[in-house]
């Protein structure tokens, strides 16, 4: 496979899936033993991370700006959250006082659609994260956005059929 040019990561799924299916093949004793288990698999090549420079960030929440996701963008490119993470955070998780955001659960995906949230996979992933005092300021100005737009909805009456 390496051979026909094909990358290492292409290499070990395939390997991955024969292993599997061979090794149902020795459960039903269709062959004695996984030949799979002593093949030497090509090692991984780790890319670097390409990150934006502080320019690049600047440009891009200066971009972002305008789209209704501005906050939780700035919140993701300032904090190196995961995404599970910052997209399971709730008010209580913000300290506006202590300026910092506490990881407490995450979102993940059911099982036949939907999500949920759970608890993070390991203790240490439970942090707490400071915020830049401009991303402190976004949180606070869309919470207050969102209370007004609550209690505006409360104080109208609805039209009833």
């Amino acid at each position: 496979m390496q051979e026909r040019g094909l990358s290492a990561r292409t290499v070990r799924f395939t390997h991955a899936v024969l292993r599997a299916a061979l090794h149902q093949a020795v459960k039903w004793k269709s062959i004695p033993q996984n030949p799979a288990l002593s093949v030497d698999l090509p090692k991984q090549a780790k890319g670097e991370i390409q990150v934006l420079n502080p320019q690049q960030a600047r440009d891009f929440l200066k971009e972002a700006a305008q789209d209704r996701n501005y906050v939780l963008f700035a919140v993701a490119l300032t904090t190196g959250m995961r995404p599970s993470e910052y997209l399971a955070l709730k008010w209580p998780d913000v300290s506006f006082s202590k300026g910092t955001v506490s990881i407490a659960r995450t979102l993940e995906p059911i099982k036949g659609g939907g999500w949920r949230f759970a608890d993070t996979k390991r203790a240490r992933s439970r942090r707490l994260v400071n915020l830049q005092e401009s991303v402190l300021r976004l949180l606070g100005e869309y919470r207050d956005t969102q209370v007004e737009n609550a209690t505006r909805r409360m104080a109208t009456p609805r039209l009833r059929i």
